[in-house]
């Protein structure tokens, strides 16, 4: 004979934050025209996309840096690694 199963559970107040969580697609649209901004459906990827690149123009200007040439860049991400590394032989996980 098998033993019977047991388990728990809390009740508690119902979280009002998760009543009627679903996309309220005519809010966001109007909340994207009020603000200049797009409302796309997952059929519209490619449009956002093509949106969200960027694209040289009269009034903008690309222009890059290597990580060398940025020194505190350069000196955050080297001091980030040997952190983890010191935690990591800390905690002896190394």
């Amino acid at each position: 004979m098998l033993a019977p199963a047991q388990t728990s559970f809390i009740v508690g107040p119902l979280n009002r934050e998760a009543r009627n969580a679903a996309q309220n697609r005519e809010l966001l649209k109007r909340i994207a025209t009020e603000t200049g901004g797009g409302y796309y459906s997952p059929a519209q990827v490619d449009k956002l996309m093509d949106d969200i690149t960027h694209k040289e123009g009269a009034g903008s200007i690309k222009v890059s840096y290597d990580l060398w040439d940025m020194p505190i860049n350069f000196l955050l991400v080297v001091g980030l690694a040997v952190g983890e590394w010191f935690i990591r032989k800390r905690k002896g996980l190394a």
